[in-house]
């Protein structure tokens, strides 16, 4: 589980944008998706959950309560959106 503390002070390493917590059934369907990340491994099916970032389009994984915040550990997103109202889902396609 992720500090609270901790959270606000999290930024994407490619752009400096705040991140979030995915809900957890974004962050369950995101595991299970069989995609890769952005180093071209599979995208972790042990993690506690995806923060996203503030436009929407990568998510990294916490595993452990360790956030990886490396940009080859990003998965990138397609339509997601922070509020829920994209029109394929809020994760759209990955």
């Amino acid at each position: 589980m992720l500090d609270p503390v901790l959270l606000p002070l999290l930024r994407c390493p490619e752009t400096g944008q705040p991140l979030s917590p995915l809900p957890p059934e974004e962050a369950a369907r995101l595991a299970a998706s069989g995609g890769l990340n952005r180093g071209g491994k599979p995208v972790p099916t042990d993690t506690d959950t995806f923060l996203v970032r503030e436009d929407g389009t990568v998510a990294y994984p916490v595993r452990g309560g360790i956030p990886l915040l490396l940009v080859e550990e990003g998965v990138a997103l397609g339509g997601f959106s922070p509020h829920g109202d994209s029109s394929q889902g809020s994760l759209g396609r990955f």
